[in-house]
C-alpha cells in the first residue's frame, strides 16, 4: 500500500536475486580461495562468507525499508507526488554523504521542514544547513532543526539565511 514502495520493490527484488546469485558465486570462489589459503596456513570458512553476505543482504533490505518509510512520511506531509518523492532519494543520499549525517536523520529533518509548509528548495536548503549545524554543534539533527526553525522564524528570515544563523550558532558554541 506504500506508494513509494510500489516503485522500489521491483528493483529491490531484482537486486536481491542478483545479490543471492553473487553470494553463490562467491561461495564457489571461496572454496578455491580456501584451498589456496590452506597452502599458506590461512583458513577460510565458507559458512563465514555466506553469513557475511546474508547479513549484507539483510542490512540492504533494512536500509531500503527505512528509506521507504521516511519517504512515505514526506509524501504524507507534503503535497508532492510519489514520482517527485522518489526523485528526492538521490538528493538525500548525497546530502547524507556530504554532511556525514545518517540518512534517517537527513530525512527526519526534511520531514520537519515539509511539515512547516516549506517548498522543496527551502526544505533542501534548511536540511543541508541543519545537517552541517548538527555536526558542528554536536547535537541531534531534530534539535538542530528546531533551533534553526526558531531562529529563522523568530527573526522573520528566509530559508536562505539559515546558513548565516547556523554560523552564528557555531561561533557562540
Amino acid at each position: 500500500d506504500n506508494i513509494v514502495e510500489d516503485d522500489m520493490v521491483p528493483g529491490f527484488n531484482k537486486a536481491l536475486i542478483s545479490g543471492k546469485k553473487y553470494a553463490d558465486e562467491m561461495t564457489q570462489g571461496m572454496m578455491t580461495l580456501r584451498d589456496v589459503g590452506a597452502q599458506f596456513g590461512l583458513h577460510f570458512t565458507i559458512g563465514t562468507a555466506v553469513q557475511y553476505f546474508k547479513r549484507l543482504i539483510t542490512e540492504a533490505f533494512e536500509f531500503y525499508k527505512s528509506l521507504d518509510s521516511a519517504l512515505n512520511e514526506i509524501y504524507v506531509v507534503s503535497n508532492l507526488t510519489s514520482h517527485a518523492i522518489n526523485g528526492l532519494t538521490n538528493d538525500f543520499i548525497n546530502m547524507a554523504k556530504e554532511t556525514g549525517m545518517a540518512l534517517d536523520k537527513v530525512t527526519k529533518s526534511a520531514t520537519l521542514f515539509y511539515q512547516q509548509g516549506l517548498n522543496t528548495d527551502e526544505v533542501m536548503e534548511m536540511t543541508e544547513v541543519t545537517a552541517q549545524f548538527a555536526k558542528v554543534a554536536g547535537i541531534d539533527a531534530v534539535d538542530a532543526a528546531d533551533k534553526l526553525t526558531a531562529a529563522v522564524n523568530g527573526y522573520c528570515l528566509a530559508a536562505e539565511d539559515a546558513s548565516r544563523v547556523s554560523d552564528i550558532f557555531a561561533k557562540v558554541a
